[in-house]
C-alpha cells in the first residue's frame, strides 16, 4: 500500500519531518464543530507507530502523537481561509540511545487563502 504524495495526514510529523507515511500506521481521531454555517473547527489527534520497530533509531514502535487544530472559514462560495496548527510529541522510536539523542517536540503552522477568479 502506498499513499499518494499529496495525502495530508497531519501538520507536523508526516508532512514536515518525514514527508510521507512509510513503514508505519496511524490513527486519526477528530472532532468537528460548526459554530457558524461558514466556520468549521477541527481538533485531531494522530498517534503514529512503526510497522517494523527495527527500522527506527531506537528499535521502538511508537513514533509519537500529534494534536492538530484546523480552522476553516468559507463566507461565500469559492473564497476560503484556512489555518492549521500542530504540536508533535515524539515517542521513544525517534530517540537514538547509541548517540545519546532524544527527540524533541515540534510545532508547525500553515495558512492558506483561496480566491475565485
Amino acid at each position: 500500500l502506498r499513499f499518494h504524495p499529496n495525502k495530508v495526514v497531519d501538520v507536523v510529523f508526516w508532512r514536515q519531518i518525514v514527508g510521507t507515511v512509510t513503514d508505519a500506521f496511524y490513527t486519526r481521531l477528530e472532532l468537528k464543530w460548526h459554530p457558524t454555517p461558514y466556520t468549521t473547527l477541527i481538533l485531531a489527534g494522530i498517534p503514529s507507530f512503526a510497522v517494523a520497530p527495527s527500522s527506527t533509531p531506537s528499535g521502538g514502535s511508537f513514533y509519537g502523537g500529534e494534536v492538530d487544530l484546523h480552522l476553516r472559514w468559507r463566507p461565500v462560495r469559492g473564497f476560503q481561509l484556512w489555518g492549521d496548527v500542530g504540536l508533535f510529541l515524539p515517542g521513544k522510536a525517534l530517540d537514538n540511545p547509541l548517540r545519546g539523542y532524544r527527540a524533541k517536540p515540534a510545532v508547525g503552522a500553515h495558512a492558506m487563502a483561496v480566491f475565485p477568479f
